[in-house]
């Protein structure tokens, strides 16, 4: 993120009061008020700080391309495919400046994974764009670069019966893990495959299919890392700290110079493996038994 001028706020086109119930719901370990549908999101807990959600219109606005700019206090952020969220420690808010309003199913995401990260920040909590299962009881961090087959073995998870945590924001503080919405958004590929997904057309800047998950705890004791690569074969390996260490700081998810991961030491010294399976549908359900096996002996 780099420096951004000032922020020109313009009046806003719709209603910002919540929804009947909706001061109840919540994602990522914050408590959500204002414009943000009820649909995909959690039970929030009482001890979870509010955050405050607006829109107003920019027709002004660009693609997002602009710089963004990073502070104790404020910071502005690049949304796709065109605009910015502009937030606001001492208020709590977060204000989307689009040039059109977003549908609710892009509020609760990809619009919202950007809040969940400066906010992490702001409170002390380590994120990482990473996706997250439940093994008996314990989250386990999925990691991998785009195009390494996260979504895939969330959704394979899923189908095995497998709480899938988080999709694209993982959130931790300390020794707990914090749960997104109840989504996952997967690709043509996957979602034809698979018979599931609910189309939405262009969200952000692709093609999506939503998968809409069960209810998941709030909250749950945070395990370690799973770290995804390609090989001709299935393998799950231990991963040294070396490796680890590379996994955390290449997903992270504030990427601003300077600015440290909360807890990354900890974090690091969690255990860690490297998940290998070749590029094919038919053998994902055997190399995620492999997986799941070693998880829950870890």
């Amino acid at each position: 993120m780099g420096n951004t001028a000032g922020y020109f706020p313009v009046e806003p086109t719709v209603s910002c009061d919540s929804a009947p119930g909706s001061e109840y719901v919540g994602a990522y370990g914050l408590s959500l008020r204002g414009i943000i549908s009820q649909h995909s999101l959690l039970q929030s807990r009482p001890e979870w700080p509010v955050w405050h959600l607006k829109w107003h219109q920019d027709p002004s606005t660009g693609p997002a391309t602009q710089e963004e700019s990073w502070s104790d206090d404020r910071a502005v952020v690049a949304v796709q495919p065109a605009g910015r969220a502009v937030l606001e420690r001492a208020t709590s808010l977060t204000t989307w400046l689009t040039p059109v309003l977003p549908s609710p199913e892009a509020m609760v995401h990809p619009l919202l994974a950007s809040t969940a990260v400066v906010v992490a920040q702001w409170l002390g909590r380590a994120s990482f764009h990473a996706g997250a299962i439940a093994v008996e009881g314990r989250v386990w961090g999925i990691l991998g670069e785009r195009g390494m087959g996260k979504t895939s073995t969330l959704l394979g998870a899923h189908r095995a019966g497998i709480t899938v945590i988080t999709d694209d924001v993982l959130v931790v503080d300390g020794e707990i893990a914090y749960s997104g919405p109840r989504c996952l958004d997967l690709r043509g590929d996957a979602a034809k495959r698979f018979d599931c997904g609910r189309p939405l057309g262009i969200v952000g800047t692709r093609d999506r299919w939503r998968l809409d998950l069960p209810p998941a705890p709030p909250t749950l004791p945070f395990a370690g890392w799973v770290v995804l690569q390609w090989e001709q074969s299935v393998h799950v390996e231990p991963l040294g700290a070396g490796p680890r260490l590379t996994a955390l700081a290449a997903n992270r998810g504030l990427r601003v110079p300077g600015i440290d991961i909360p807890g990354l030491l900890d974090l690091v010294a969690r255990p860690a493996v490297v998940f290998s399976r070749p590029r094919n549908w038919a053998q994902l359900d055997g190399a995620l038994a492999m997986l799941l096996e070693v998880l829950s002996q870890t």
